[in-house]
């Protein structure tokens, strides 16, 4: 029986495992794409809100930060373009004292691959009793291609078009214009296990500019700065009101 069991085995070896013939099993590419989840950007009934705890020089701070995402519309009109979508961003920091919230609404159109070419965007905040408005037209809109990306590779493009920004503070509102041209860069790292209050999550890696973020589902879970250091973690996710756990 031994002498039969050396036998298979050899000849297993000698077959390449099993294989066919002495091939190696391919290898399954790590791309960023299985990192978005494009159903969440085709529905106006979605909302996902997450909050986030943040770090100064390694520590948890008193700031808070939550982000509040929605679909307006899946027909929009900006500029000169139409059926485009709207992704509204509601993000409020809140201190001992103080509490900021800037609003954002994005228009683009979102491509068969995950990509998204983005017409503008508008961003209202207010700070106390001052606010301000600021619409950005790109011209020609952008692609933001980053989920086609494989591991290693880097996404090179330039913002251009122009900005008009009202700013109303006490005693002196003001309008402003101007160009705008600025380079954006983002590589995809790769994937990498996060450990975060909703549990151990396998994000997608980037380095944009000079930070770092991880992604998961579209969710921005984790930011660090160029040197590494962490400087937010996400501690709850909600869809539509309820949790999400891995």
């Amino acid at each position: 029986m031994r002498h039969l069991l050396f036998l298979f085995i050899f000849t297993l070896s000698s077959c390449g495992g099993g294989s066919a013939g002495n091939d190696p099993l391919p290898v399954e590419e790590d791309t960023a794409r299985d990192c978005q989840d494009k159903d969440l950007l085709k529905n106006t009934d979605n909302t996902w809100k997450l909050t986030y705890e943040t770090f100064q020089n390694g520590s948890v701070s008193a700031v808070i930060v939550t982000k509040t995402f929605h679909i307006d519309s899946l027909n929009a009109e900006f500029s000169d373009q139409k059926e485009l979508t709207v992704l509204s961003l509601s993000e409020t920091q809140v201190t001992p004292g103080t509490i900021v919230t800037e609003n954002y609404k994005s228009y683009f159109r979102l491509g068969e691959n995950s990509e998204k070419t983005v017409y503008g965007y508008i961003n209202a905040g207010q700070l106390n009793i001052s606010s301000w408005n600021n619409t950005e037209y790109y011209n020609p809109a952008y692609t933001d291609s980053r989920y086609n990306l494989k591991s290693g590779e880097t996404l090179k493009f330039t913002i251009t078009g122009r900005f008009v920004k009202n700013s109303y503070y006490p005693g002196s509102p003001g309008r402003e214009e101007g160009v705008i041209e600025r380079a954006k860069t983002i590589k995809y790292v790769g994937k990498d296990a996060i450990t975060t209050q909703v549990g151990q999550l396998k994000a997608c890696k980037f380095i944009i500019d000079d930070r770092q973020e991880w992604v998961w589902r579209g969710f921005p879970i984790q930011e660090a700065d160029n040197k590494g250091e962490i400087t937010r973690r996400v501690k709850e996710i909600t869809l539509n009101n309820a949790a999400i756990r891995p």
